[in-house]
């Protein structure tokens, strides 16, 4: 990997907290204008927010690089496979979209990976940092390789140190999204040994994965699980089905859960390394200057559009019904246990996780605005937390389960489990000039930090 340490600004300010706890909350941010990466690490046990700022151009470094290599294999004339179906295929070939492009650099996908440093991921730049709270830098993190692409999660391993990333080929992510959607692209899981700085590769396959999310590892280092995210709708407005891959990490075999509808996040049991639980995230995207209400109505699950402007054009947003499925994997595969969905009830999953409290365990996620709280061992509702926010992004949960952890544009959030009552800790709105742009919707919590 090619590493280099770029510019950025540290500063750390107060706020008021009522729980001192030994953990940490990070979530990041694009603003002043869609200049502007920021990331806000709040330490729960001395009540400080660490604030981090740096230029985006230094996480566009690979998203450049990309470009040169549609311009040596002459896919400028994309109108072979005329549908959107990635933001990074619309920010590489419609660079006029300025606000598209930023939105696919969304510091969306942050891990912990010890002593004090944090991997952030892009959404759809290929690339990632490395953020140390300790030593006050940033370290850019690139392929070695000109036509390998870095898959935007990594996922941790506590005991071993060892952090586990996906690669995958340039040229094979554009034939699959530009030519022919039923390529088969090769994908590689890597394990980087930070102490050593070795690193190799634990399983390859070529398989039919367009927009990697959700990466995890389990516990175990058994499996590795990750979806394709095609968050795009086809020309009756219908979700692109798309899947989840779970390898085993032992045998090397590759298995595939099909049909999911806009498949984004995965979230490990606590308990059981063969357990584990999926989205079905429903978010869609079409760029369009205009979408109508009768396109709407053409798929029963679309229940909300919403439309947001960017720089030079209106993007339609299109939210469906989402859904929670808890699986169990065994020698033959993955097996489905449960399935929570409610209809127009549990809309946009936008992140969800497995928890402890009081003896029982739950899942988290959030249908903004609201935290939908699940039984994890029977997949039904336990109950909705209605926190008022819109839009409610981030959430995390304290370590004995009693506080869940929100972001919404400008306020860092403080949510009891029990009551519901919601307590606003830090307003980053109000302490620094410049307009936030858009807030990672994955917040990401650490214990025993200190």
């Amino acid at each position: 990997m090619d590493k280099r340490v770029v510019k950025a600004n540290f500063r750390t300010v107060d706020f008021d907290n009522h729980k001192k706890l030994n953990s940490v909350v990070v979530y990041g941010a694009v603003r002043n204008h869609l200049r502007t990466h920021t990331y806000f690490i709040f330490d729960l046990w001395h009540s400080k927010c660490h604030i981090v700022d740096l230029s985006n151009l230094y996480t566009l470094q690979n998203f450049y690089r990309c470009l040169k290599t549609v311009e040596r294999n002459n896919y400028k004339d994309y109108k072979s496979f005329p549908l959107l179906r990635t933001l990074f295929q619309d920010g590489t070939y419609t660079l006029k979209q300025f606000g598209v492009l930023v939105g696919a650099n969304i510091p969306h996908h942050i891990r912990y990976i010890g002593d004090k440093r944090f991997w952030i991921g892009n959404v759809g730049t290929h690339n990632a940092l490395i953020c140390d709270l300790e030593k006050q830098q940033v370290t850019s993190i690139i392929p070695d390789t000109e036509d390998v692409l870095l898959g935007p999660q990594i996922s941790y391993d506590e005991k071993t140190g060892e952090v586990f990333f996906l690669t995958y080929g340039i040229n094979g992510h554009l034939q699959l999204t530009l030519v022919d959607p039923q390529f088969k692209n090769r994908f590689s899981i890597r394990k980087w040994n930070p102490k050593t700085d070795e690193i190799t590769t634990v399983w390859s396959d070529d398989i039919n994965c367009m927009l990697v999310d959700g990466f995890r590892v389990t516990a175990d280092q058994s499996y590795a699980i990750f979806s394709d995210l095609r968050f795009a709708l086809d020309k009756d407005c219908q979700f692109d089905l798309n899947a989840v891959y779970v390898v085993d990490l032992k045998t090397q075999k590759t298995w595939e859960i099909p049909g999911l509808k806009g498949s984004a996040h995965v979230e490990p049991d606590p308990d059981d390394p063969s357990v584990f639980y999926i989205s079905e995230h429903q978010i869609g995207i079409i760029v369009r200057d205009h979408v109508t209400e009768e396109e709407a109505t053409k798929n029963e699950d679309l229940t909300l559009i919403a439309r947001v402007k960017f720089v030079t054009k209106e993007v339609g947003g299109f939210v469906g019904a989402a859904a929670l499925h808890k699986y169990r994997m065994t020698p033959e595969g993955p097996v489905l246990l449960g399935t929570y969905a409610a209809g127009k009830d549990f809309l946009r999953a936008t992140w969800h996780f497995a928890f402890k409290n009081r003896g029982r365990k739950y899942i988290a996620s959030i249908s903004s605005p609201y935290i939908v709280i699940i039984d994890a061992e029977t997949m039904t509702l336990h109950k909705k937390i209605d926190t008022g926010l819109k839009p409610l992004y981030g959430l995390q949960v304290s370590e004995d389960g009693e506080q869940f952890y929100c972001n919404c544009f400008f306020d860092f959030l403080i949510v009891d489990f029990e009551t519901g009552k919601v307590q606003a800790t830090f307003s980053f709105g109000k302490e620094r000039d410049g307009h936030v742009f858009h807030i990672s919707a994955h917040t990401l919590k650490v214990d025993h930090f200190f």
